[in-house]
């Protein structure tokens, strides 16, 4: 398995950054990604899996356990850890055993779907 990591972002797409920038999320089980006419797939392990990368980064869902990376220009868009979007220079898939992150829980997506159900409802 591949954690899909993404680095060196900012708050806007035009910041000049001081240093590298910060971190974005780390997905873990991803298995691959596919590009293709000027979209972006990320494929993971289960649609468990590609739940939890979505609601790490913002992504919304091409197929059961697959998500379309957002890109402005050149940059990954998704989400820093404060939920507040990003925009982030470097990205790519690495083994698992190179990075370590705190999981998202099975509660998290349970709440998130709730929420989802509420909003659905109005």
């Amino acid at each position: 398995m591949l954690n899909l990591y993404i680095q060196h972002g900012r708050r806007h797409p035009k910041e000049a950054l001081k240093d590298w920038g910060e971190n974005g999320p780390i997905l873990p089980n991803c298995i691959g990604i596919h590009a293709i006419y000027g979209a972006t797939y990320a494929y993971f392990a289960s649609p468990y899996d590609a739940e939890k990368a979505s609601l790490l980064t913002g992504w919304p869902f091409y197929d059961g356990d697959a998500l379309e990376m957002k890109f402005s220009e050149s940059l990954l868009i998704a989400k820093f850890r404060d939920g507040e979007t990003g925009y982030f220079g470097d990205w790519g898939v690495e083994p698992m055993k190179y990075f370590e992150d705190p999981p998202l829980n099975k509660r998290s997506i349970e709440a998130n779907r709730s929420e989802q159900s509420k909003q659905n409802a109005i």
